[in-house]
């Protein structure tokens, strides 16, 4: 079966589906972004996948933080995508904060397999703030 993709933004059809536009500059998108970077106590955010790329690779010194960051958005990523395929393929959407709860209990699994190489002096408040808003 053949489904006709639009060229608009799939969460609010008010622009291109642009990369930048997709995960970053979408009021949706940006809604579970902005909740995604308040949960790991991010305080500055980027609208635009190069900055993101650049503040990434260049902000943490901690290899765990690191890690920890670029997985959460990883997972944004892919959870922000699944839901831009779960409209179109399947007529079907959650709302932002469901989505920011998929994220969060997939990072929560992540860490609780890792915990062991992950866990530092200054990561415990980190996993603490994970594990437990759940």
């Amino acid at each position: 079966m053949y489904t006709q993709i639009q060229p608009a933004c799939e969460f609010c059809s008010n622009a291109l589906e642009t990369r930048d536009h997709l995960f970053f500059a979408c009021q949706w998108s940006r809604t579970v972004l902005e909740a995604v970077c308040d949960w790991c106590c991010l305080d500055n955010w980027h609208y635009r996948f190069d900055n993101w790329c650049r503040w990434l690779k260049f902000s943490f010194q901690d290899k765990g933080r690191r890690q920890f960051i670029y997985a959460a958005m990883a997972a944004t990523t892919y959870h922000i995508w699944m839901e831009r395929n779960r409209r179109i393929f399947r007529h079907a959407s959650l709302r932002p904060d469901q989505v920011f709860v998929l994220i969060k209990r997939e990072l929560a699994l992540r860490i609780s397999l890792y915990v062991p190489n992950f866990v530092n002096w200054s990561n415990r408040v980190m996993v603490h703030r994970i594990l437990t808003a759940i």
